[in-house]
């Protein structure tokens, strides 16, 4: 057994994602109980983060536990892609080229990827984003925007 363990590692994650809300929202308002304010949820939910994670980092260490995995980066690395890829184009060119980025992108994280599962798999799910938010919840975006050829949805 090894004092670095997946618990132990877990629970500093925890830790780290809790305390960084806590220090991110120091500056709203907490409120009372009864009226609370725009930071009372989330600073009870990051000092709940922060207790579990103590907790189970505290387990890690008592009992031990199996050495972590090593880290595979792909996957990391794609999907932190594909996050920014959908942030950074939702705005510009509207839902359909970043929905299709966000999952193709996505999916090349996979072991097994396969061009053309990635294409029908964005395919689907790109056509059941537009149902869903467009036309579903009547969400205010363009479907398709791309001036320089002229194209707006």
């Amino acid at each position: 057994m090894t004092m670095l363990n997946k618990d132990v590692l877990a629970g500093a994650l925890f830790i780290l994602v809790g305390a960084t809300g806590l220090w991110l929202g120091q500056d709203y308002a907490i409120g009372t109980a009864f009226r609370m304010g725009p930071g009372y949820f989330p600073r009870v939910l990051c000092g709940l983060l922060v207790l579990v994670g103590a907790i189970v980092a505290l387990k890690g260490v008592i009992a031990g536990g199996e050495r972590p995995d090593p880290i595979h980066w792909r996957p990391l690395i794609m999907v932190t892609l594909a996050v920014l890829a959908f942030g950074g184009m939702i705005g510009n060119f509207g839902l359909l080229p970043a929905a299709a980025v966000v999952v193709f992108l996505g999916a090349t994280g996979g072991p097994e990827f396969r061009l053309l599962e990635g294409v029908i798999v964005a395919t689907l799910l790109t056509a059941a984003a537009i149902a869903i938010f467009k036309f579903g919840l009547a969400m205010t975006m363009p479907i398709l925007d791309l001036p320089f050829l002229g194209l707006k949805l």
